[in-house]
């Protein structure tokens, strides 16, 4: 899964706010790069990045807390500081080394789609009930708003349809 979500991500990193006059008749094709981040062909960004930190929370036993969240995503950063965040918020994850400051210091207001890209890997929660509480959970942390909430949710849940079957892909 997160091979899947770092190809798609690379792939659409040069993609990426871009004014669709300059993506208009684009066939998929090799890598390319954005006409104006610097980020390489063919790199993932904090989208897959920050998905890792989930996925690793989910894998490593802890339990599935703010605090702990926002200790994988610290650590994920600095593990590997990459293109691709938010310029304020590249800044601030810079700034701070550990959950505890991050969560002191965030200003959880964005109603982007972050949230939603770094949820799929909570669809391997057997449950939908915990799915939807883990993607509500990691998307507080910043984007605590209601687009960011609810995309976060719907995207963890259809990843777990499709991981769990649930029904038709169509």
């Amino acid at each position: 899964m997160l091979l899947e979500i770092a190809i798609g991500d690379a792939y659409g990193a040069a993609f990426e706010f871009v004014p669709e006059r300059l993506t208009r008749g684009h066939r998929v094709g090799p890598y390319a790069r954005h006409p104006t981040h610097d980020i390489a062909p063919g790199c993932y960004t904090d989208d897959t990045q920050m998905s890792i930190a989930v996925a690793e929370l989910l894998v490593s036993g802890a339990s599935f807390s703010r605090a702990n969240l926002a200790d994988r995503f610290v650590s994920a950063f600095h593990r590997d500081p990459r293109v691709g965040y938010a310029r304020g918020f590249y800044g601030f994850l810079q700034t701070v080394h550990s959950g505890r400051e991050f969560l002191a210091g965030i200003r959880p207001t964005s109603s982007k789609n972050g949230a939603a890209m770094r949820s799929v890997p909570l669809g391997v929660c057997p449950h939908r009930f915990t799915v939807v509480e883990r993607a509500v959970m990691q998307a507080r942390l910043t984007h605590d708003t209601p687009e960011g909430i609810g995309a976060a949710a719907a995207v963890a849940l259809m990843s777990h349809y499709f991981i769990y079957q649930c029904g038709a892909k169509n």
